[in-house]
């Protein structure tokens, strides 16, 4: 049985005819009627935080290709002295992996990636396959919400319809630890580490 939303209360001073003290009395209000009062509260509206969650069931071959493709990659960063924190988003494209990012090392680096083979290979059979784990997970977590309050859930994973389920596969790399991570509108998810 879904839980029964109560309108929220609010106080508003009643003026009576030439009185000048205010009698207080309850109002019932909705959300649209709070929105109206407190311009200010309804143009404030803040970006959820992302809550991060771990990858669960990787089986030992994804994890042992994983940490091949970070010890490359990391070699490869260290080599070009890269002292920057790097988020570059994969796309595999037939034979080539196409490799987002704005800074002059993401080129560098989508040139090593698409030069190695297995490094190639290995990163465009990873990126399904994170996105397929990501996905249960965010489908998991839909059902839950789904459970506790429908139009709640629609709401809030409104995004699920989308390509991929709106969500994102890239590498960090550079200054910080080499990460793969899938983030969807809600989550981030990455490896255990």
């Amino acid at each position: 049985m879904p839980a029964l939303e109560i309108p929220a209360q609010i106080r508003l001073p009643a003026m009576q005819g030439k009185q000048t003290h205010p009698l207080a009395r309850s109002t019932m209000a909705n959300s649209q009627v709070l929105d109206f009062l407190l311009p200010q509260l309804f143009s404030q509206h803040l970006k959820p935080t992302k809550q991060h969650k771990m990858l669960e069931n990787v089986d030992d071959y994804m994890l042992q290709e994983t940490k091949e493709v970070y010890a490359r990659i990391n070699s490869f960063c260290q080599r070009l002295g890269i002292n920057v924190q790097l988020e570059i988003r994969l796309n595999p494209i037939g034979d080539e992996l196409q490799v987002f990012g704005e800074s002059q090392h993401c080129k560098t680096l989508s040139e090593f990636i698409n030069s190695d083979h297995w490094l190639k290979g290995a990163l465009s059979w990873l990126q399904p396959n994170y996105l397929m784990l990501a996905q249960s997970l965010e489908m998991i977590s839909f059902s839950h919400a789904y459970k506790h309050s429908p139009s709640h859930a629609l709401g809030e994973f409104g995004y699920v319809d989308q390509v991929n389920n709106a969500m994102e596969f890239y590498l960090k790399c550079g200054n910080c630890p080499v990460e793969l991570v899938t983030e969807s509108p809600l989550h981030i998810y990455t490896l255990a580490s």
